[in-house]
């Protein structure tokens, strides 16, 4: 083994343990060129003498013992640290998770920081016996299969040797998701006798949920202030449903819907970006996922990763600061008509109170592609909430914000939908239709969808047509006006159409009402059913068979959009008496 930075070849046992760190630590501050200012240190449970070295090697830097644990509790307590520019795993214990430690650990250290392990040698590698325990996404988006443990000098090696090949590809092919973010991250790997120092490149912010982000924002000194909160709660409002396909609505269809704590609340000094992202001291706020309860954390569009670390937003030498407090209605499809009325909506329940607090309150939303304009239904809307233009500012990129305001989303299929997000509906709702005086809307309707977009019915024509003789007006909500819309859905007796944002405008309904929602089995939204219990209406769910089914290994984008067809053969009968029970409503 070669030298590192006049390190000679030695055997860890012939020199103490406190040596050893000593001269490691010397060759780690002369390779950084810089003191670190945070150090993280894993060391056995008489941590007294490993600390004490640590502090006179790096006088001018904070000094932070994580006692062993396995590598849950090891994360736990780094959680709850500053991010660190160095962190030193000195476990003696040949039981020690090192390996694991080391996957769960790297990603949270500061752009440039190095991960130095001691008592690690090819000649006895770790391999520790206890993977992490496995993670259940209930979408069925692939999940991390975590390899055996085959110790972490081989797997540096795995990683290492990915970066020189030649097409992105073949990284993919031969690297799990996790591999191949955590390949990008190492920028360097110097061995030595009896350790390992691993340097690292980029930013990264530690994605936890609501519960474990606000205790570890807490143990790192950020203040917040609370505005709002509304209690957890158990719906258990009943809704009629009729299916074909009765064991696939049972398993699709909670039983029960636990609302959790909704708290809205003011963080200071907070780095925000396009598509939802607001992080605050290496910590994503639980307001940058559209589920934080459910693991694995991510998002739906960009920032998804395979571990507890997202991509943090890359900050110019000079960022745009935002001056005041912002309330924040950004999500990860900007621009798009049904993920603003179910995300971004669904968080005004605490506008009115944050307002109260901060008088010149604005309003902070994405703008779409990430440019500097919104659409019109955005400003229309607001509007209709009492939020006027002049208080909306456009997100077009990283930016730092003096004080943001985020409130938990109320609405968050398919977990649940709190009275809350209904009560903006309603509020926004009777201003639009009261603009619309007495203009007549049909009592009867299907919606219908666009050719052009996606999750076709290759045989919308006959299904449409059915429905049409059976006196159904045949309606594309995105051609009419807004007022128009939410009069239709808050008057209409029965409503039926394909699952989409066209049916999200059930938001908009007043009373029960009954309705049919058609369905590919490989659509997992279920907006429709949300809002049918809300509003106690009968709902009948007519589920079709995708032309692109969800495979055994997890959903895919191409199955989520998959075209479907109606199968009149099978579901003609089912079809004819629901519209002869329309007719007679």
């Amino acid at each position: 083994m070669r030298s590192f930075l006049g390190l000679t070849r030695r055997r860890s046992t012939a020199r103490s343990e406190a040596q050893r760190i000593a001269r490691l630590h010397v060759a780690a501050r002369r390779l950084t060129g810089r003191a670190p200012r945070t150090v993280l240190l894993i060391t056995d449970p008489a941590p007294a003498r490993d600390r004490t070295e640590v502090e006179g090697l790096f006088p001018d830097a904070r000094v932070l013992v994580l006692e062993a644990g396995d590598h849950d509790d090891l994360f736990a307590s780094a959680a709850g640290q500053p991010q660190a520019d160095l962190v030193i795993d000195a476990r003696t214990d040949p039981e020690a998770q090192k390996y694991w430690a080391f996957r769960r650990l790297f990603l949270g250290i500061r752009d440039g920081g190095h991960y130095l392990v001691l008592g690690v040698s090819r000649e006895d590698p770790t391999t520790d016996p206890t993977p992490p325990r496995p993670v259940i996404d209930p979408y069925r988006r692939p999940v991390e299969t975590t390899p055996a443990a085959a110790g972490l000098d081989e797997w540096l090696d795995r990683l290492w040797d990915a970066r020189g090949w030649d097409a992105p590809r073949r990284r993919t092919e031969r690297l799990t998701r996790f591999e191949v973010q955590m390949m990008s991250s190492i920028a360097d790997v110097l061995r030595g006798d009896d350790f390992r120092l691993v340097t690292k490149s980029g930013e990264h912010m530690l994605m936890l949920d609501p519960g474990a982000t606000r205790s570890a924002l807490a143990r790192r000194g950020v203040r917040t202030t609370d505005i709002d909160r509304r209690p957890a709660r158990t719906i258990t409002t009943p809704v009629r449903l009729v299916s074909n396909a009765p064991e696939h609505s049972a398993a699709r269809f909670p039983a029960t819907e636990d609302v959790p704590e909704l708290v809205c609340r003011a963080y200071d000094d907070v780095v925000c970006a396009p598509r939802q992202v607001a992080t605050v001291a290496g910590l994503m706020l639980p307001d940058s996922y559209v589920q934080p309860w459910r693991r694995p954390l991510g998002q739906l569009v960009g920032n998804v990763t395979a571990s507890e670390y997202g991509t943090a937003p890359g900050l110019p030498s000079e960022p745009r600061l935002l001056e005041g407090t912002y309330f924040h209605l950004d999500n990860e499809v900007a621009g798009h008509y049904g993920h603003f009325l179910t995300h971004d909506l669904a968080r005004l329940w605490a506008w009115d109170a944050a307002a109260a607090m901060f008088p010149d309150l604005r309003l902070l939303v994405g703008g779409t592609d990430g440019g500097d304009t919104v659409p019109g239904f955005v400003l229309e809307l607001l509007a209709a909430y009492g939020i006027g233009a002049d208080r909306v500012t456009v997100l077009t990129g990283p930016t730092r914000v003096e004080r943001l305001v985020t409130a938990t989303q109320a609405f968050q299929q398919p977990m649940f939908l709190a009275p809350e997000a209904a009560s903006v509906w309603s509020r926004i709702r009777d201003v639009l239709v009261r603009s619309t005086g007495d203009l007549p809307v049909p009592a009867r309707v299907f919606v219908a969808r666009s050719d052009q977009g996606r999750r076709l019915c290759r045989n919308a024509a006959e299904v449409e047509r059915r429905f049409a003789d059976a006196g159904f007006e045949i309606v594309r909500p995105e051609l009419l006006p807004l007022a128009v819309q939410a009069k239709i859905f808050a008057q209409a007796d029965v409503v039926a159409g394909y699952a989409g944002s066209g049916m999200i405008n059930a938001v908009w309904s007043r009373e029960p009402a009954t309705r049919m929602v058609i369905s590919s089995r490989s659509y997992p939204a279920i907006n429709e059913y949300h809002l049918a219990r809300h509003f106690g209406s009968e709902i009948h769910y007519l589920w079709c068979e995708p032309d692109v089914p969800v495979p055994p290994s997890g959903m895919t984008k191409k199955a989520f959009h998959s075209d479907f067809a109606v199968d009149l053969e099978r579901d003609g009968a089912r079809l004819d008496e629901f519209l002869s029970r329309a007719q007679v409503a």
